[in-house]
């Protein structure tokens, strides 16, 4: 995807989940490898046609339980990268709660942080 066309910044950061599609038999799994305000992307352990809406459940390291959302596909490639065989994917985040987007966004801003400066992640008290 051309970065010309991203209105929100992206940061790098790894969650992994599962997906499924609803009143079908697929589901997989998936993991998220950069987020922003309003999608991510991600590597899919299994192809699934673009336009598809993907219901999707995953867990910030730090909370017990998971979080729940919906997003759209909007591109799909077959992943050329030896180390993470699958797809790589855009989705465009339909329904999220919005402490969650922030607590994702957050988790994301914070890992940037700490890798930049070698500070711990804690040290960086960001509010939603």
């Amino acid at each position: 995807m051309s970065s010309e066309r991203r209105k929100y910044v992206r940061f790098d950061t790894i969650l992994d989940g599962t997906f499924e599609i609803k009143n079908s038999d697929i589901e997989g799994l998936i993991v998220m490898s950069n987020v922003s305000r309003e999608g991510f992307g991600a590597t899919l352990n299994r192809e699934v046609t673009p336009g598809r809406i993907l219901e999707f459940e995953m867990r910030l390291p730090q909370n017990i339980m998971p979080f729940f959302a919906r997003g759209k596909l909007i591109w799909v490639q077959p992943n050329d990268k030896n180390t993470s065989p699958g797809f790589d994917a855009g989705i465009q985040l339909e329904e999220i709660d919005p402490l969650e987007r922030q607590m994702i966004l957050d988790y994301a801003y914070k890992a940037l942080c700490s890798l930049k400066t070698g500070k711990n992640a804690e040290e960086f008290n960001v509010q939603p």
